[in-house]
């Protein structure tokens, strides 16, 4: 599947997954694209028993200009980014243009991912119907992330958990954020993370 693009026109789709299955047959120069269209909106629906969007160790995969509705369950997200099996880990996931409305679980979670970019995306409250301490972006493990030119609306913007290294956060507005970018938190055993280094970072 090097090289392919999936065009979605106007309208509503079913949660999905992009599985293992495909990793190793995108590359750099001939990514794994999903794209919405430049006019209207292709709005992917939330799944109640699971995430709206799952990645799930594939490389280089680009979505661009969708809206993801996120998922009513709170131990689920809008956008689910993470490793498949040990050493099977995303890298090159670019997520541009995009909506992200998160409910009651996180709005977009990464887990151990290598080399991801975030640019242009909203990330939106006006599905949110809970009051608990969940993220509109949420790190946990990451090498070399890059978040260009965001909005985040309101509640708790962006966390970042132990293992993290290198990134850059420049040109994002947090508009009536009551946390923005928090590092380090509590998982659920109950112990702090511990960073594997806390290095280059920029937030301009």
């Amino acid at each position: 599947l090097e090289g392919v693009k999936i065009k979605l026109a106007a309208g509503s789709y079913a949660s999905f997954a992009v599985d293992f299955a495909l990793h190793g047959n995108a590359t750099l120069a001939n990514p794994f694209v999903i794209e919405g269209p430049e006019t209207g909106e292709a709005r992917i629906l939330d799944n109640p028993t699971g995430d709206s969007l799952l990645v799930a160790g594939v490389e280089h995969v680009i979505i661009d200009r969708l809206f993801i509705e996120g998922a009513p369950n709170p131990s689920r997200s809008a956008l689910h980014v993470r490793l498949k099996n040990a050493g099977i880990y995303p890298r090159g996931f670019q997520l541009l243009r995009s909506t992200i409305a998160r409910r009651t679980g996180d709005g977009i979670k990464f887990s151990e991912v290598y080399d991801t970019l975030v640019d242009s995306c909203l990330f939106s409250d006006e599905l949110k119907t809970d009051t608990t301490g969940e993220r509109h972006l949420d790190f946990n493990k990451f090498d070399n992330m890059e978040l260009y030119r965001c909005t985040f609306l309101r509640h708790r913007a962006l966390n970042v958990k132990g293992g993290s290294r290198n990134a850059i956060i420049a040109e994002c507005d947090f508009v009536e954020c009551n946390l923005t970018v928090e590092i380090g938190e509590r998982e659920g055993n109950g112990y702090w993370d511990v960073f594997d280094s806390i290095r280059d970072w920029a937030v301009i």
